[in-house]
């Protein structure tokens, strides 16, 4: 299922649950993305700093130790306003997908259709 265009692209992954970064590495990087990974948001700021010019996409936990997803992505707005970013969450939380919405970010529910995270990665508006 790679894709020519995304082969080109290096999605970052944050979050703490190890079967989700599993599944979710997997799912992508057969789509041809590489990955960059991190466990919380306070990794993920900082890997984000560090990788910032290689990164094309954003794919966190709504909540996570040390640092949640909405404070991480916040930050990281600060530093790169245009770079897609999407937030998951186990919990249909109208409070994340209203922020979600605020912020200019997706909203999937955890884990994403693989069909949604194509799309996201692609840059296509979601289909409701």
């Amino acid at each position: 299922m790679e894709d020519r265009v995304l082969s080109q692209r290096c999605v970052f992954l944050v979050d703490d649950d190890e079967i989700i970064q599993t599944v979710m590495r997997q799912v992508i990087e057969s789509f041809g993305c590489c990955v960059i990974s991190a466990w919380n948001g306070q990794e993920g700021l900082e890997e984000f700093k560090n990788h910032m010019g290689d990164i094309h996409a954003i794919i966190t936990d709504a909540r996570m130790p040390l640092m949640n997803g909405i404070s991480m992505i916040s930050k990281i707005r600060e530093l790169d306003s245009h770079i897609l970013i999407a937030i998951m969450s186990t919990h249909t939380n109208v409070d994340i997908k209203t922020m979600s919405e605020q912020l200019g970010i997706r909203y999937f529910g955890k884990p994403p259709r693989i069909e949604a995270l194509h799309s996201f990665l692609m840059g296509t508006p979601p289909k409701d």
